[in-house]
């Protein structure tokens, strides 16, 4: 289908079968009837629709899992098509899950909630992706007021091929995120059938996937408190900022 086309079809997709109803209703009563009676126009738009929708849900692209090329990374996630650039590739989707940085150690503590809406702290976030602001300065995580709670996706245990995108200092994809918090993989140039998918996901972290991470904080009992209703703080302990860290308020200075 030509790209006019599926512009075409993408913006139907927006309307409810209802909407489709009422405007083939309304194109049927000029010339370009010719014949056709209401209910053909109907099922035809909406037979095109669900055709959209199959092919949106797959994002027209053949992805599958298989051996990473990065070094300990294991599985790695490769196209079986041409990919041109700036294409929606796939869709990150997973469990929320949150972090506070801890300013006593420069380190996080992350959770996920359980079905009654307790915690369930996390010793690793390999297939978390953290929706956070990649244009801060990160020199110094924190700067003397309560941290900030921030928002990941959690996508280990979903079905979503996009969760086998390694993270890569060199990557063909780009997140992007929607205001309700969906993560968009799109691609950043051409990508030829064969090759593997990366994003950088933790811009500046070690990409060596041999190591445990150390930006975890595991000393809950020190640093965290969490009361009956599951709302997780901070104990003053881990808001002492130590001294090498400073604790005034940077200039932001906004790249050009």
């Amino acid at each position: 289908m030509a790209d006019d086309n599926n512009i075409k079809g993408l913006r139907r997709l927006a309307m409810s079968d209802t909407d489709i109803g009422h405007q083939s209703a309304g194109q049927l009563s000029g010339e370009a009837v010719q014949g056709a009676s209401d209910q053909d126009k109907i099922a035809s738009l909406q037979s095109e629709v669900s055709e959209l929708r199959a092919r949106l849900a797959n994002y027209e692209f053949h992805l599958e899992d298989g051996q990473s090329g990065i070094e300990g990374a294991g599985t790695g996630l490769f196209t079986h098509s041409f990919i041109p650039t700036g294409r929606v590739v796939g869709e990150y989707t997973g469990v929320k899950s949150y972090r506070l940085l801890v300013p006593a150690t420069g380190r996080y503590i992350m959770w996920q909630k359980d079905d009654q809406g307790m915690p369930h702290f996390l010793n690793q976030d390999t297939y978390i992706l953290w929706l956070v602001d990649e244009d801060e300065d990160d020199d110094i995580p924190w700067c003397g007021e309560y941290p900030d709670l921030e928002m990941g996706i959690d996508g280990a245990d979903n079905e979503s091929p996009m969760r086998f995108a390694n993270s890569n200092d060199d990557p063909n994809l780009e997140m992007f995120v929607t205001e309700d918090h969906h993560v968009m993989a799109i691609s950043l140039r051409d990508i030829e059938p064969g090759e593997e998918l990366f994003w950088d996901y933790h811009p500046g972290r070690d990409k060596d996937f041999a190591v445990n991470p150390d930006h975890i904080e595991t000393d809950l009992e020190k640093f965290v408190t969490v009361d009956a209703n599951g709302w997780v703080r901070l104990t003053e302990q881990a808001l002492q900022i130590p001294q090498k860290r400073g604790g005034k308020k940077r200039k932001k200075h906004r790249k050009k």
